[in-house]
């Protein structure tokens, strides 16, 4: 029997405690409205406020603890005039980089699973393990669905560290690098395929095996694909999958690198065309200048011009200066 874990983080909170209605088109008939009783369901809010649905439980984390990255982050990209920096809580929340990571475990498929309580020890012992790296990898929720053909867990989390400043930053590079775990080659260069994140996937998959050998499963553990020696047809078979997902891998990072690189493009022509804007306001107050400067040299010269030709003619009139004559007018 197989034992899967899978990462993603293309979950739904709302899927996850059911927070839509069952009768809507999102529920294509996969789950069973009368089985809802069979489903678990927790989040870290549970114990003071376990009112909170899900969606709700995950973004109010979010703006308790990281609100104050949002704050520096906001200061930063305004003083560098970079407003396309700026970010929000529901932007760190949606962001691929920043939103929480769903794990989905499953003991089995629809021609052969196990009871649901035999599943529900697993996953609590898989939760239990998980918690022990609680300073750095926060649980955000978890539920078991009983109410589908085959059950199965989503636990969703968020990876942090607190910065120098005393700031906390997600990022689950570094919070499993505070953890102690480095990337499977470690005097290798880093790349999608050299992570400490892979470490530590494997050993958290490693560990799901663990946990359910303990409860008697016969478990189907993953096979080495390092061999390129194909004994079998389905060997063949899985270690062209795996390549196919190396190279999709590989893609979607270059894919990624373009993307960042046209962000930067575009964060160029933005701070070019405020550039260019600050030199055009420059320009126009230095008009302004220049135009003052020689309304005032005109009205100077206008008064020399004029005093001078009452001396030359010898004319016995007092000539005032050009800002006192207005003054009196």
């Amino acid at each position: 029997m197989k034992a899967t874990l899978r990462n993603s983080r293309n979950g739904n909170a709302k899927h996850n405690d059911r927070d839509f209605n069952l009768e809507h088109e999102r529920n294509d008939g996969h789950i069973d409205p009368d089985r809802q009783d069979q489903n678990i369901y927790w989040h870290c809010y549970h114990e003071s406020e376990p009112q909170l649905s899900f969606y709700e439980a995950e973004k109010k984390y979010y703006k308790e603890h990281y609100s104050e990255t949002v704050k520096q982050t906001n200061q930063k990209a305004d003083q560098a005039r970079h407003k396309e920096r700026r970010t929000s809580i529901d932007k760190m929340y949606n962001t691929y980089r920043t939103q929480p990571e769903e794990t989905i475990l499953q003991i089995g498929n629809i021609n052969e699973t196990v009871p649901l309580a035999v599943f529900e020890a697993c996953v609590r012992e898989y939760i239990q393990e998980l918690s022990q790296y609680d300073e750095h990898i926060h649980i955000l929720d978890w539920a078991i669905h009983g109410d589908e053909a085959v059950p199965h867990a989503h636990i969703r989390k968020v990876f942090d560290y607190t910065d120098q400043t005393g700031v906390k930053r997600i990022s689950a590079k570094k919070a499993l690098e505070l953890e102690g775990f480095e990337r499977p080659e470690p005097n290798k260069q880093e790349n999608v395929l050299n992570n400490n994140k892979i470490t530590f996937d494997q050993h958290m998959r490693q560990k799901w095996y663990d946990i359910c050998e303990e409860h008697d499963l016969i478990i189907e553990r993953e096979p080495d694909f390092s061999n390129t020696v194909h004994e079998d047809k389905e060997t063949f078979i899985q270690d062209q999958q795996k390549e196919a997902e190396k190279q999709l891998a590989i893609t979607m990072t270059q894919l990624q690198q373009q993307e960042e690189k046209l962000l930067q493009m575009q964060q160029q022509m933005m701070q070019l065309d405020q550039e260019y804007k600050d030199k055009q306001e420059q320009k126009k107050k230095l008009e302004q200048i220049m135009h003052e400067d020689i309304k005032e040299y005109v009205k100077e010269t206008s008064h020399k011009h004029v005093k001078q030709v009452v001396q030359e003619q010898g004319i016995d009139v007092h000539v005032p200066h050009e800002r006192s004559r207005n003054k009196s007018l």
